[in-house]
């Protein structure tokens, strides 16, 4: 089973450090593969340096594919953490 869940960065600051970290670590306690698009870029959002890669600026569109046991519980917890941060489109 797959989860598609496709959101907006509010923090005018964009992807950086400390929400990459904060995704990953998510991501890395759960049984889920879990990828972040962001335009024509996909990576591993179990990688903290991969999200960074992505220099997502605030109002970017990203999607999240999860898949695995864990996706539904993954994704919950994704969105309960980033409720400030983010906002689903």
């Amino acid at each position: 089973m797959e989860t598609i869940f496709t959101f907006r960065i509010k923090d005018p600051l964009g992807l950086h450090l400390r929400p990459a970290k904060d995704m990953a670590q998510i991501f890395l306690d759960k049984l889920v593969e879990v990828q972040l698009n962001f335009e024509d870029q996909k990576v591993n959002a179990k990688s903290p340096l991969s999200l960074l890669t992505l220099a997502a600026p605030c109002q970017s569109l990203m999607t999240l594919e999860l898949s695995g046991d864990q996706h539904k519980e993954a994704l919950e917890l994704f969105c309960m953490k980033f409720k400030d941060w983010m906002e689903p489109v």
